[in-house]
This record gives structure tokens, C-alpha cells and sequence, in this order.
């Protein structure tokens, strides 16, 4: 037995004999009130989701371990203090078994199914319906679906192509004169395209992190933002269709969450109202 429950324990024998009654200490320590440091406003490192803490663990000392945080559509229990991202604090007191107002509707889970009961929607690229599936894999979907016709008119282009470029060289050529041609174009268009990529992507300003959209409070301001990072995702994803190169997939799944956070930030600031 610790020093604290003993000397309570004896205290409360004392009164018992001096007084004729009991007292419970437990019971008097859990309704007091105890002044600490408490979180408004958080990020879950491992999703990156944003919300806002609606009760914690709480010590006499004032240190918390966990909070239960309401999220954007979820309701997460006992995360862990190191896998928050404080971005709003302050300075208050309270019992420790308060709980803040929040959406009873939204469902309670557990940290480990955070990240797929928090998953945002993503846009329904390969025209299954799943709108849950990751940008990439709805991507390849599509690409393989398209893949084999779209190699056969391009096939039936370059052959019509070629026999008209090589009508007036001689039969014993043509082969070898057709493969050059066919390599000059290929890279011409190579060349060309990535020049064109290289300064769409010197144009574009990267997303804003977490704690930047965390710092916004005008809400016509934040619309706009979701808006644009909205019409570059979609370029991206166009890009993503066309070249298969992963860098327009990933770029396009940072702004599509860059867009949800500030969807995020927007409902703060309407509740902070």
C-alpha cells in the first residue's frame, strides 16, 4: 500500500471514531476540479486526420495520457498522447470524468480502426462504385480495361503511318528505315511531353499542411482553397491516366487530403461560432 492510500486510509478511520461517520476520499479527489493543460484541437499522425478532443484521462498532477477525440465523421477512444499532433491548447479546469458536447450519432471505435473508418471517399475513377478504393488501384483497373484497345489503334495508326512515310524507299529499307523513323518519333514526343510536365509542375504550388490549415479563419478563403485543390487533384489523376507515372497518383491523394482537412477546419471554425 502507497504512502497516500495509507495516510487516507488512517484519516478516514479517525474521523470515523472522532465523528461517528465515514468519509470516502476516493470519492471527494474524483469531483474536484484540477487545472492542466488541455488540447482543442488535434492531428492523428499515422491518418492525418484532424479533429477535437472530447474527454481524456486526467491525474491529480494534471497529466493526461489519452484523449477521445471526434473527428470529421468518427468518434476515436483512448489515443494516445504521442500519436496526437497538438495544434490548439490551453489552460483550464474541470473533474475528470467531463465530457465535452459532441455528435452521440457518429460511431465510437478504436484507434487501430481509425484509419479505415476515416478513409475519405475518393472519386469513382474506374466506374465501379467503389468509392472507397485507392486512387491507384481504380486507376490500374481502368488502364487495364482500355489497355488492350487502345494498343491496337495505336498499332493500326503507326502501320498506316509507316507505309505512307515509306512509300518511296526502296523495299530492301524499309525495315530498317521504318524502325528509325518510329525511334525518332517516339522520343520527339517524350521530349516534348516532359518539358510540358516539368512546367505544369513549376506552376503548381504544393498543399497546404495541417498545421498551415490549421491557422486559416476566414471561411470564404478556405472554400476557395478547397475548390482549387479539388480541380488540381482531378489534373493530376488526367495525368495519372494518361502518363502511369505514380508521382501524379500521390500528388493528386495529397491534395484530395489537403481538401478534407480544410473541410475540417471550415466545421471548426462554424462550431467555434
Amino acid at each position: 500500500m502507497s504512502t497516500k492510500k495509507w495516510k487516507n486510509k488512517e484519516l478516514s478511520e479517525i474521523l470515523s471514531k472522532k465523528f461517528g461517520f465515514k468519509m470516502n476520499l476516493g470519492a471527494l479527489n474524483e469531483s474536484k476540479e484540477i487545472t492542466h493543460m488541455c488540447a482543442l484541437h488535434v492531428t492523428h499522425k499515422k491518418s492525418g486526420k484532424e479533429g477535437h478532443p472530447i474527454a481524456h484521462t486526467l491525474t491529480e498532477s494534471g497529466d493526461i495520457s489519452h484523449y477521445t477525440v471526434e473527428f470529421d465523421d468518427v468518434i476515436v477512444e483512448n489515443i494516445a498522447v504521442g500519436d496526437l499532433k497538438i495544434l490548439v491548447q490551453e489552460e483550464h479546469h474541470h473533474k475528470r470524468d467531463d465530457v465535452k458536447d459532441h455528435d452521440e450519432k457518429k460511431p465510437v471505435v478504436k484507434e487501430e480502426e481509425l484509419d479505415e473508418a476515416a478513409k475519405p471517399d475518393f472519386p469513382d475513377v474506374d466506374g465501379d462504385g467503389d468509392r472507397k478504393e485507392p486512387i491507384s488501384k481504380a486507376q490500374k483497373d481502368k488502364k487495364e480495361k482500355g489497355s488492350e484497345k487502345e494498343d491496337k489503334e495505336d498499332d493500326g495508326e503507326e502501320k498506316k503511318e509507316g507505309s505512307k512515310d515509306l512509300s518511296k524507299v526502296p523495299p530492301q529499307l524499309r525495315k530498317h528505315v521504318g524502325k528509325k523513323m518510329k525511334e525518332s518519333r517516339f522520343y520527339k514526343l517524350v521530349k516534348e511531353e516532359v518539358l510540358k510536365q516539368l512546367e505544369e509542375v513549376k506552376k503548381k504550388d504544393k498543399p497546404m499542411n495541417s498545421a498551415m490549415i490549421s491557422r486559416l479563419k476566414d471561411p470564404k478563403k478556405i472554400k476557395e482553397l478547397i475548390d482549387k485543390y479539388h480541380k488540381i487533384a482531378k489534373e493530376q489523376e488526367n495525368l495519372y491516366d494518361n502518363k502511369g507515372d505514380a508521382y501524379y497518383d500521390e500528388t493528386a491523394e495529397a491534395y484530395y487530403r489537403a481538401a478534407n482537412n480544410l473541410k475540417v477546419q471550415l466545421r471548426y471554425l462554424k462550431e467555434k461560432k
